[in-house]
């Protein structure tokens, strides 16, 4: 490996350690404060870390066929306290604009579809809900007008024909639970 080749890497790796800070500012402001199970926290955050490993050594390979050298290392932190010295609070102030920004995309959209595609079929349901009890209550009238009162008769027959089995199955009810009553006091 040449001279040349040793700085080209090195800026590689520094600018390396700058995506490093950069990602994980991203993924701490973005994904972590919407996760309340801690172990789905601790999950993400190694599997976070174990992609972010894969991608520097992805890196290294294709520079520098996979040989890992102690200032590559260095040049990553270098690169990464570059990072947090001058770029953060720039790039911090422009996470927070464009979450801002996408929050209110996505207000304006809930408000201006969701909620009225939501309260459309509010109001269809409350209709067709209304027209069910409606034209239930005229099929009742039509109903009972047309088998009132074969159906009074027939409820007459059927207890005046099955009295004497509805008083049995009393009996025998009333005989069994006065049992078990005294069983269960003693």
């Amino acid at each position: 490996m040449t001279v040349h080749q040793e700085w080209v890497f090195l800026g590689v790796m520094i600018c390396t350690g700058v995506y490093i800070g950069i990602s994980t500012d991203t993924f701490r402001h973005t994904i972590m404060p919407l996760l309340r199970n801690a172990l789905l926290y601790r999950f993400l955050f190694v599997l976070y870390w174990l992609c972010q490993t894969a991608i520097v050594y992805y890196i290294l390979y294709k520079m520098n066929n996979g040989i890992l050298r102690f200032y590559f290392l260095l040049a990553v932190l270098l690169g990464y306290s570059a990072y947090i010295v001058f770029v953060q609070t720039f790039y911090m102030k422009c996470l927070q604009c464009m979450m801002h920004i996408v929050r209110f995309i996505w207000r304006a959209i809930y408000i201006l579809v969701v909620k009225p595609i939501t309260y459309i079929l509010y109001f269809c349901m409350r209709c067709l809900l209304y027209v069910y009890n409606f034209l239930k209550k005229c099929m009742y009238k039509v109903w009972f007008k047309l088998f009132g009162q074969r159906l009074q008769r027939l409820k007459r027959f059927i207890l005046r024909k099955n009295s004497n089995i509805i008083t049995i199955l009393c009996r025998f009810y009333s005989t069994i639970y006065t049992k078990l009553i005294v069983k269960w006091k003693r």
